[in-house]
Parts: C-alpha cells; sequence; structure tokens
C-alpha cells in the first residue's frame, strides 16, 4: 500500500541522490489511473531529480522531473503499459527501457516522441 495512492509511496519518487521530493497530485492520479486499468505493478524508475542529479543522467535544463511532475515507469509487460499510457496522459515519451510520462502543461499537449538512445 502506498502513501501517495493506493500504490504508488513517496519512496518511489524521491531523488536518489539527495532524497529531493516533490510530486504533483494529478500525476499520482494519473498514475494509480494507469495501475488501476493494467492491472499490473508499475514501477518508477525515475520521478522527482534534483539540479544535480538531472544533469547526471542526461535531463533537459527545463524537465519536468525538476518540478515533480513527470515519471520514468516500467512493468512486467511494456507494450500494454505503452498503450494504456498513450490513453491516460497526454505527454508520452517512449524509450527502449522505459517509459516517459508528464503532466507538465506549460509544455506542448497531445504528443508522445521516441528517445533516439
Amino acid at each position: 500500500m502506498g502513501d501517495l495512492s493506493k500504490n504508488f509511496c513517496r519512496d518511489e519518487f524521491k531523488c536518489p541522490c539527495c532524497g529531493f521530493f516533490v510530486t504533483n497530485e494529478l500525476l499520482v492520479k494519473k498514475l494509480q489511473q494507469l495501475r488501476n486499468k493494467i492491472g499490473l505493478r508499475i514501477k518508477v524508475n525515475s520521478g522527482c531529480r534534483c539540479v544535480l542529479h538531472n544533469l547526471q543522467v542526461g535531463g533537459s535544463a527545463d524537465s519536468s522531473h525538476l518540478r515533480g511532475l513527470a515519471a520514468d515507469i516500467t512493468c512486467s509487460d511494456m507494450m500494454v503499459l505503452l498503450k494504456c499510457a498513450l490513453q491516460v496522459f497526454s505527454r508520452v515519451g517512449i524509450s527502449g527501457s522505459y517509459i516517459h510520462v508528464d503532466v507538465d502543461d506549460n509544455k506542448p499537449q497531445g504528443i508522445y516522441w521516441v528517445y533516439v538512445e
């Protein structure tokens, strides 16, 4: 059980280098909606990032992770996760190893993109 929602807890979103934590209620709500829809555990690989950690992982200077508006996620069935993420979120980034979702309304909406790795 989570302390942010039924299936998500604060520790999953903390910056791994310093414990920085900020998150957005809408992001958590949509992640929970996604979890309910697919019925599979969703792992948050990257939630909040401090400026230093964001630089270390190659995040953009205006990364939504810096403001707790984004999460990079995985699950045991990535195709189902992607299909449902596109239904729940209006901003989805597709990587070979994770799916980025965010609720940053300061960025273009209704888009998805692919990360070239």
